[in-house]
C-alpha cells in the first residue's frame, strides 16, 4: 500500500521541479573577441569598438598561455525576468579535465562576477 504523505511529497517536489525548467535557450550573437596579453590595471578594454567578429564554433588560442576579451551584449527577456537566468559558456571539450581548455573570468556590467572551466559553465545572473 502507498503512503499517503509520500505521493503528496513527491507531487510537490516535482512541481517545483516544473517550476525551474528551461523556458528559452538562445544563442547569443554578436561575439566580439579581442587578442591580449595578460589583464593588467583594472579597466577593460572596450573590445566592441577595437575587436573583431567570433562566430560560434571558430577557434581561438592555440599558444600555450594565450589571452583573450570576448564581449557581447544580451536583454533578459521579460518573460523570464522573475525567474531563474543563467548564462552558459560551451567550449568544444565537454568531458573531463584537459589542460587545453580555456578558462575565463567573466564580467557582468563591468563587474567580475565569476570565473568559468570545464566544470563550472554556468553563470547565475538572476535567481
Amino acid at each position: 500500500m502507498l503512503n499517503v504523505d509520500l505521493i503528496r511529497r513527491v507531487k510537490t517536489v516535482l512541481a517545483k521541479i516544473e517550476e525551474k525548467k528551461l523556458l528559452i535557450q538562445k544563442e547569443i550573437t554578436p561575439i566580439y573577441y579581442l587578442e591580449t596579453d595578460y589583464k593588467k590595471g583594472e579597466s577593460l578594454p572596450d573590445v566592441k569598438s577595437i575587436g573583431k567578429n567570433f562566430s560560434n564554433g571558430e577557434f581561438w588560442g592555440g599558444n600555450p598561455d594565450s589571452h583573450a576579451w570576448f564581449y557581447v551584449e544580451f536583454s533578459i527577456p521579460l518573460e523570464v525576468r522573475n525567474g531563474r537566468v543563467e548564462f552558459e559558456i560551451s567550449t568544444q571539450i565537454l568531458d573531463g579535465w584537459d589542460a587545453t581548455n580555456p578558462q575565463f573570468i567573466v564580467y557582468v556590467n563591468g563587474e567580475i562576477k565569476q570565473g568559468v572551466d570545464i566544470n563550472h559553465r554556468s553563470i547565475v545572473l538572476s535567481d
